[in-house]
């Protein structure tokens, strides 16, 4: 819970809190829920980590900088936690500038009255995400993520369940362009929100609770990547999670299906599978490891453009 992260996006995670809510369907299999409770720990108990884990920033700060997943085993934002057990965490972050915190929620309305008074236009060692698994959750945050002043603003579609336009964040009354900086206006409505770029997206399949994972269509991944290319915003593909392509067959209809494995020899249609396209994707149970993270035959990890400026001025601070 404080230390070198299996996450691919990231080099540490820290907890300086643990436990949870589910809030939304993509926390159904939420691998905190299952590990906590192997421990006889309920899961949704809120406890301070221990004072090592809670300081752990400081000594990555000294000797081991790098990016740092905030809040992995809960939710950096949660109502339920005490207000000074965060300002504390907000007192390490500020204390610990080589280190870059990526903090990501699904409580983004909390924010704006989390945030440490001194914020400003955000913290340089700071990025702000928010989750979204499928369109009616990416409409509902990202909106709000927007509106929030942040260094690097990024989104985490995993798992993803549906396919998710970008393009728009929200209902045509109400939403904002999010791939482009942009006023709109709708007829005699004005948006008055003004946005900026999506500086990251990162999509990956589900992987926690391997008999009950949900697959992930490989087109919704493969457009986004592609909506990622047409706004020149850095892609990065985590993950296929437990269910990985194992074939793809002729579609007359001209539908694209995903077909999961029934037994040893059938096939089953999955419920959510339906998208324009060619073909039908046979998927399979591979596991996460096996299953990879290999999309349209390539690798995805591109990386905010903040981050990369950040590694060329520490290396040239080194030279």
């Amino acid at each position: 819970m404080g230390t070198n992260s299996k996450i691919e996006w990231t080099k540490h995670s820290w907890n300086p809190w643990i436990g949870c809510f589910k809030v939304s369907p993509g926390c159904k299999n939420c691998y905190m829920y299952r590990e906590r409770k192997q421990y006889g720990q309920d899961p949704m108990e809120i406890v301070r980590t221990k004072p090592p884990t809670f300081s752990k920033p400081i000594t990555w700060n000294n000797d081991d900088p790098g990016l740092v997943f905030t809040s992995s085993w809960t939710d950096f934002f949660l109502e339920e936690v005490p207000h000074w057990w965060r300002q504390e965490a907000w007192d390490i972050i500020r204390a610990t500038p080589r280190n870059t915190y990526q903090i990501l929620t699904k409580r983004i309305e909390q924010v704006p009255y989390m945030l440490p008074k001194d914020w400003g236009d955000g913290w340089d060692n700071v990025w702000l995400g928010v989750s979204a698994e499928n369109q009616e959750m990416a409409n509902r945050r990202i909106k709000k993520l927007l509106q929030i002043k942040a260094k690097v603003h990024f989104l985490s579609l995993e798992p993803l369940l549906s396919a998710i336009d970008l393009q728009r964040a929200g209902a045509i009354e109400d939403g904002v362009e999010i791939m482009v900086g942009a006023d709109r206006r709708y007829g005699d409505h004005e948006d008055k929100v003004k946005v900026g770029l999506v500086d990251w997206v990162i999509v990956g399949g589900e992987s926690g609770y391997e008999v009950l994972a949900r697959p992930m269509h490989p087109a919704w991944a493969t457009d986004i990547k592609n909506q990622c290319l047409a706004a020149n915003i850095p892609f990065f593909f985590k993950q296929w999670g437990r269910w990985g392509v194992y074939a793809v067959t002729d579609s007359r209809d001209g539908k694209s299906r995903v077909l999961l494995p029934s037994g040893q020899f059938s096939v089953v249609e999955w419920d959510r599978s339906w998208l324009k396209g060619e073909g039908a994707f046979v998927m399979y149970p591979y596991g996460k490891k096996k299953a990879g993270n290999k999309l349209d035959g390539g690798w995805w990890a591109e990386m905010p453009r903040a981050w990369e400026e950040k590694q060329r001025k520490n290396k040239g601070r080194d030279s």
